[in-house]
């Protein structure tokens, strides 16, 4: 299979296994800080991972005034769902110049045409994702299709995107 001009070497991620992810994380959520869950749930992968994303999260709350929390939350299960189908064995942990790449994927996206929108930019790259990931794209749909989170979809869509071709990126490393 194919993904963005490279093999794709992730093993799916059971639906299931997705929203199990999403409701353990939202539970670590309601008892501890953001920086916490996030510590706890990414601990295995580049100490600069959670910088990057915090920081990213912050570019958005800048520019939108909600969302950071959104992004973040999502990106973190994104990152542990397909870390559990993947160990550090088969995919080494996330790395800084994995982060240059997912931005570049992301800057492609943003300049599609007819592309103006978070919104849009999360839902090409998911449609595109569905092709070689199903159950991920189905376990995202399923944890963050409330309708009380659809005004946040753009933020959890973008952190999702970004959680997968973090391991996809990293996944191109493996030996």
């Amino acid at each position: 299979m194919r993904y963005l001009d490279s093999d794709y070497s992730l093993r799916p991620v059971d639906s299931d296994a997705y929203r199990a992810q999403a409701q353990r994380i939202a539970l670590l959520k309601s008892r501890c800080s953001l920086t916490e869950t996030m510590e706890m749930t990414l601990s295995e992968e580049s100490p600069s991972l959670i910088d990057y994303i915090r920081a990213y999260g912050r570019k958005l709350q800048e520019a939108y005034a909600i969302g950071s929390g959104f992004y973040a939350l999502s990106a973190a299960v994104g990152i542990t769902a397909l870390r559990e189908a993947n160990s550090l064995d088969e995919v080494p942990p996330i790395q800084p110049d994995d982060w240059r790449q997912m931005t570049a994927r992301e800057a492609e996206l943003h300049g599609r045409p007819g592309i103006a929108t978070l919104e849009e930019v999360a839902g090409i790259g998911m449609l595109e994702i569905r092709g070689v990931n199903t159950g991920y794209v189905d376990g995202y749909e399923a944890a963050y299709g409330d309708p009380t989170l659809r005004r946040f979809l753009g933020f959890t869509g973008l952190g999702n995107l970004n959680a997968h071709d973090l391991m996809h990126f990293a996944s191109l490393r493996a030996s």
